[in-house]
């Protein structure tokens, strides 16, 4: 899930980390109401969050707070 974004640097905290098997470079598909809305790319990986960016090459990112990530 998306916990935070941060708008200047344009990234995303998700509640998945290394403890899950995560990866750095590993890509994300993110839903809203079981819905395809797009995907992210893991930049840093900590065991139980991580960072990501969105793969879309849009200034104004689509995902808020409580999108599902898997």
């Amino acid at each position: 899930m998306i916990m935070s974004h941060d708008a200047n640097l344009d990234f995303y905290v998700i509640n998945i980390g290394s403890d899950k098997g995560l990866k750095k470079g590993q890509k994300l598909t993110v839903f809203r109401n079981g819905k395809n809305i797009g995907g992210i790319e893991v930049t840093r990986v900590n065991p139980t969050v991580s960072i990501a960016v969105s793969a879309l090459s849009k200034v104004s990112s689509p995902f808020k707070l409580g999108d599902k990530v898997r």
